[in-house]
């Protein structure tokens, strides 16, 4: 995406067209995992709005951060038309959680999208810019996602409903290698160690791939998956409670 260096500021004003009866046309949303969007204000809500959050890194070590905006009622992020992107460099390495970042969303009743953001912890060194390849979202452009969303709402379906079994997968193995994983491996033998960490390779390749690219074959895997959690919770569940004893 070009984006325009005019709109470089730390609040943005969009036009939205195709508004109509007080109510947004389409949702406004986020990038969120897996080049999936998470809606922050649905479509039908009723006009004007105002939604505000603040957000944080989930990972260390990172210098800058940015929140990718965008319109439309798919939930793929290539699918959606593009709002607006903020950014935020900090100048200097920050811990998982510990920056944050306040986005403001101001909607008026014929359309007029206000974007603001603010750091409340920002450093003099600091950066926030909101970058927009366009002010104006024509209604020939709402209209076209509108139809768009409801010529794909199968194929949309599929692709959820297989978002939300790999988010399960995810959970389920996270709360292994959080809860269990460290005081089991203690008791585990060396193949079973072995046999766990190529598991857990296997499920990592099927969670970065995401639901849009998965084949057939992949996803068929999940229940297999799904099985094999069973499996490795249990007896991950005995050696970590053998584990305990020997400090009773």
């Amino acid at each position: 995406m070009r984006l325009s260096n005019k709109a470089d500021c730390t609040e943005i004003c969009i036009r939205l067209g195709g508004v109509r009866n007080k109510k947004l046309p389409v949702s406004i949303c986020i990038e969120g995992p897996d080049g999936m969007v998470i809606p922050l204000i649905k479509k039908g809500s009723k006009l004007p709005c105002f939604y505000r959050e603040v957000f944080s890194p989930t990972a260390s070590f990172q210098m800058s951060a940015y929140l990718h905006l965008m319109v439309g009622n798919r939930p793929c992020v290539a699918n959606n038309r593009d709002l607006c992107i903020i950014r935020q460099d900090e100048g200097a390495f920050q811990s998982a959680g510990k920056a944050h970042y306040e986005v403001q969303i101001r909607v008026s009743e014929g359309g007029r999208i206000n974007v603001s953001t603010n750091n409340p912890g920002q450093k003099k060194s600091s950066t926030t810019r909101i970058s927009c390849p366009n002010t104006l979202i024509t209604e020939q452009e709402v209209n076209r996602l509108i139809q768009d969303a409801k010529e794909n709402a199968e194929v949309d379906g599929n692709v959820l409903k297989t978002y939300h079994r790999l988010d399960h997968l995810r959970d389920r193995i996270r709360n292994i290698d959080e809860s269990l994983w460290p005081a089991a491996r203690r008791k585990m033998s060396f193949s079973e160690k072995r046999s766990y960490r190529q598991f857990r390779k296997n499920i990592d390749e099927i969670l970065r791939k995401g639901p849009r690219l998965l084949d057939d074959k992949e996803k068929n895997t999940i229940d297999l998956y799904e099985e094999q959690i069973n499996q490795w919770h249990e007896l991950m569940e005995k050696d970590a409670q053998k584990v305990a004893k020997w400090y009773w």
